[in-house]
């Protein structure tokens, strides 16, 4: 396998093909993978697959390394990210709250459902416990192993599953006891933190579904699960060459020896919130392969991140996933000190009753 080292390709049905789109099999992109089968100064012969042969003008630039792929996947109003490294290992960051994590993922890992064969993430990241983040995880590990539909139905497994450490609880509950009951620490409350979000008997729905979901991967193969923080070192060595850093949440050590987040307000308010509070103690990576930085920062909002600027994270990045689908929670400063080159937006009102 080779690697495609041009910003994009046209790859032709035939060496002397037209201009036209009926002469256009695909247009391929930086790191994609081919099969060059024949190459001279004025054509060049590749594979795509089976049966999917074609020609690219000229001597096509290859390179035999592998790239880092991100795919940010399109489950309209939420995130996911799939990480796939040169080596092959799989990290899932998020799922959105539908099944279009689960359709995306089927239908690219076709070739080893069809054959009755697990699909395995090396790990699963859940930045914070927002629905339009973690709900579609459950979807995909209880709902789309049932499913028998080609190229719908998948049985995934992983070896990792890392969480920011909050649980929400019933929406009836005081804002300031949603996350769990807050210690009072000198004026500042915390919300506490659990290793396991199964450790939480109240959670709400959302939760009660993810946690069954936990309970069925860990039915399917051996799943470790623990909390990602600032603190945190080692979680992705085995990575390998990809170097992911944990900037968030910022953990705080109690008097107690307990380990606690502080609970937020909103945005010019003192009254505390739960929903600014879990957004805020989102799980931010910043993934460096090369000399290509990405930060993925889930729900961040501005407070979080004048506090990561004020406590002198290097943040900076050629490509963002931008805050809270680019709500107002994004700050100017924070953008400046990122600089990114790409900055990637999900976000949508699509109508998510798709078959």
């Amino acid at each position: 396998m080779e690697y495609v080292d041009h910003d994009l390709v046209r790859v032709w049905k035939s060496p002397t093909g037209g201009r036209s789109l009926d002469d256009l099999m695909v247009v391929l992109y930086r790191g994609d993978g081919v099969e060059v089968l024949s190459r001279n100064l004025t054509s060049t012969e590749v594979r795509l697959g089976p049966g999917r042969d074609g020609w690219v003008r000229g001597d096509l630039k290859t390179t035999t390394k592998a790239p880092l792929a991100l795919a940010f996947i399109d489950v309209g109003q939420g995130d996911a990210c799939l990480m796939t490294t040169p080596s092959g290992h799989r990290v899932l960051v998020d799922g959105g709250e539908n099944k279009l994590a689960a359709r995306y993922l089927a239908s690219r890992f076709w070739d080893q459902t069809v054959a009755g064969e697990d699909v395995h993430f090396d790990a699963i990241v859940v930045t914070h416990g927002d629905a339009d983040h973690f709900d579609g995880l459950s979807t995909l590990v209880i709902d789309a192993a049932a499913d028998k539909r080609p190229r719908k139905g998948i049985r995934v497994t992983a070896a990792r599953v890392f969480h920011n450490g909050l649980v929400k609880r019933g929406s009836s509950l005081a804002d300031r006891e949603q996350l769990g009951p807050a210690v009072d620490e000198g004026g500042t409350l915390f919300a506490p933190v659990l290793d396991d979000p199964r450790a939480a008997k109240d959670a709400n729905r959302p939760f009660e579904r993810w946690n069954r979901a936990l309970d069925e991967l860990a039915q399917r193969a051996p799943t470790s699960i623990s909390r990602l923080d600032d603190q945190t070192a080692g979680a992705f060595d085995f990575l390998g060459d990809v170097k992911v850093e944990v900037l968030g949440p910022t953990i705080h050590r109690l008097k107690d020896g307990t380990l606690g987040l502080p609970l937020l307000a909103e945005e010019g308010s003192s009254s505390l919130s739960a929903a600014q509070t879990i957004n805020g103690h989102s799980i931010v990576l910043r993934i460096t392969y090369g000399n290509v930085t990405t930060l993925l920062t889930g729900d961040l909002n501005a407070g979080s991140e004048a506090d990561l600027l004020k406590r002198g994270v290097e943040v900076r990045a050629d490509v963002l996933k931008v805050p809270h689908h680019g709500s107002d929670d994004v700050s100017r400063p924070f953008i400046d000190a990122i600089q990114p080159l790409i900055s990637i937006i999900s976000a949508g009102d699509e109508d998510t009753r798709r078959d």
